[in-house]
């Protein structure tokens, strides 16, 4: 934590608190966690796209050009 030390000295204490190994504890993780799939259901994150509307099929996608030669 050498440039939160440096930049917010007075965090470090909490983060010191809450972060004793590689990762927050568990109780930690699960509100963060929380949060986040609120987050997501209040902002429809990750929702799969709509059906496309019924109708003709869509046309195929052109070839691609080939580029032609001068022959010299």
């Amino acid at each position: 934590m050498p440039w939160l030390e440096r930049a917010y000295p007075e965090l470090v204490p909490d983060y010191r608190r809450l972060y004793r190994g590689a990762n927050a504890p568990k109780a930690v993780g699960a509100a963060i966690g929380e949060h986040v799939r609120a987050a997501k259901r209040r902002h429809r994150a990750f929702d799969p796209p709509p059906d496309p509307p019924p109708g003709p099929p869509a046309e195929p996608e052109p070839k691609p050009a080939t580029q032609l030669s001068l022959g010299l």
